[in-house]
């Protein structure tokens, strides 16, 4: 049997990519509603803190974690060789991002205990960003990943592999051992 790689993930999204578009709306879009909702309040009126606000608590951080953590549930779905190579390389970034991610909301949204920030608003700002990118990226992997298992044709792959096996064996009229078949 033929082991699907992430090539062949890559192809089929030519015929898929509305449900990888679904899938960035929904777990994206509805997943920082709270950011979206924070912005139209903070701007209907000023006295509501803005989403700003909410991604130097570590929100942003805890979106992730969240995103990433429900995202490995792909490598239980995934069985045989498929995706050999790449499923160690994802499964240790996802790990890695989902540890980095909450220790560092854990951190952020620690209230000081002296009152005077300790953690630099633009650092926290600057880190969201590149752990939501990587984030995202890394559970649309998955998300790929998954898909393809879901849409893959296994029933073609094995005809094609019994029609070439069986030429083979049309071809052989002797065993290894000499015998005639």
């Amino acid at each position: 049997m033929a082991t699907i790689t992430l090539k062949d993930s890559f192809a089929m999204l030519k015929s898929n990519y509305w449900d990888v578009i679904f899938w960035v709306g929904y777990n994206v879009g509805l997943g920082l509603m709270t950011f979206w909702m924070a912005w139209l309040l903070h701007y209907m009126a000023s006295s509501i803190p803005g989403p700003m606000e909410k991604v130097y608590k570590g929100e942003v951080m805890i979106f992730v974690t969240t995103l990433c953590a429900s995202s490995m549930a792909v490598f239980a779905e995934i069985r045989d060789p498929h995706f050999r190579n790449t499923k160690r390389l994802v499964l240790f970034v996802v790990t890695v991002i989902v540890i980095a991610s909450s220790a560092t909301g854990a951190i952020v949204a620690i209230p000081p205990f002296d009152g005077k920030s300790a953690v630099d608003a633009h650092r926290v700002f600057l880190l969201s960003v590149f752990m939501f990118t990587l984030g995202v990226i890394a559970s649309l992997v998955l998300y790929i990943m998954r898909l393809t298992i879901d849409k893959y044709d296994f029933r073609r792959e094995q005809v094609e592999e019994i029609a070439e096996v069986t030429d083979e064996a049309k071809g052989l009229t002797k065993t290894k051992d000499g015998a005639r078949l």
